[in-house]
């Protein structure tokens, strides 16, 4: 049996402990054994509910219980603050790690200059976090106005700080609110930015869709964002990236290791370039393309450019 053959070689290697399973795509240990008539959801295990019962018979038992939580965002359902605290208590912290991450701002700006504005456009920068992506955006708007998103009201916080002393004059306005809930009207912008957000959306289908809708006919939308190829060598790269480099350098610099770790996860379980750009086509837009970011980013990270037609989507 598995497990016997398992066993025998952990204590050949002087081990007392055998814990599983350890599951590589979400990165935790555990079965899954309620819950079965439930749609799988993402970063979570999935197994036959017959899978505990043998770890029990063997001789195995629970250690902690870990749980999921399922929300209707349809109905209007918003998630508690304590789910976005972490985001929260390290938001200054987070702003010095992304400073020295080599060009990060000037990743952004490239992203924003591909979107080739007019400067006069009105522009809504979604997840726009501590605002280094809403500074990218002004700079492309001289005489136009940029409305900054985001869902954590102590990273708009800094933005608001930051912004008050950089762009004191621009036509700038601030909103706390859940990019999946947005409830602004058809057809009101013509330019859309969001940077490292839509992976982190609930149905992408559904905020794409959504995203359309308020995007003003002929209008452009681009997405700053990770997105790993299907090669095998693309994933191991971010892999050997990520836990080797990212999450130790930012949790020295911030305190967390929390919302790193699911930085990580996240990318790995987002759509591939190929698989975005489609889902893209499928939800509506028009032109859609990607462009490669620079030096090492250049397999991870993309700008995503798409428009929306201008008709039939009215």
């Amino acid at each position: 049996m598995l497990l016997e053959t398992a066993e025998k070689w952990l204590k050949e290697q002087g081990m007392q402990v055998m814990r599983g399973p350890w599951n590589l795509v979400s990165q935790d240990i555990g079965f899954i054994y309620e819950g079965f008539d439930l749609p799988t959801t993402v970063l979570s295990s999935y197994n036959p509910p017959y899978y505990n019962d043998q770890m029990v018979q063997y001789g195995m038992k629970k250690i902690r219980d870990l749980n999921v939580y399922n929300a209707d965002l349809g109905k209007e359902y918003k998630l508690p603050g304590r789910f976005f605290s972490f985001t929260d208590k390290i938001a200054r912290r987070y702003d010095l790690a992304t400073s020295f991450s080599q060009g990060y701002a000037s990743d952004l700006q490239l992203s924003v200059d591909r979107m080739q504005l007019s400067g006069n456009e009105q522009l809504a920068d979604l997840c726009c976090g501590t605002g280094k992506s809403t500074i990218a955006c002004l700079n492309a708007l001289p005489k136009g106005s940029v409305l900054a998103v985001d869902f954590s009201e102590e990273m708009l916080a800094v933005a608001r700080q930051q912004l008050s002393v950089t762009s004191p004059h621009q036509k700038l306005t601030f909103r706390n609110q859940d990019v999946m809930n947005l409830d602004l009207p058809d057809n009101s912008l013509d330019a859309i930015f969001m940077a490292y957000g839509i992976r982190n959306m609930s149905d992408y289908a559904i905020c794409l869709k959504n995203l359309l809708r308020i995007l003003k006919p002929g209008g452009i939308i681009a997405f700053h964002e990770y997105a790993i190829s299907d090669s095998l060598l693309a994933k191991i790269y971010w892999y050997l990236l990520g836990y080797l480099l990212i999450i130790p350098f930012s949790a020295v610099l911030t305190g967390s290791v929390t919302i790193f770790s699911y930085l990580i996860k996240s990318v790995v379980n987002f759509l591939s370039p190929r698989e975005f750009k489609a889902l893209l086509r499928q939800s509506g837009f028009t032109d859609v393309r990607s462009l490669a970011l620079k030096s090492w980013r250049r397999p991870i990270l993309h700008t995503f450019i798409a428009v929306k037609p201008s008709t039939g989507h009215q």
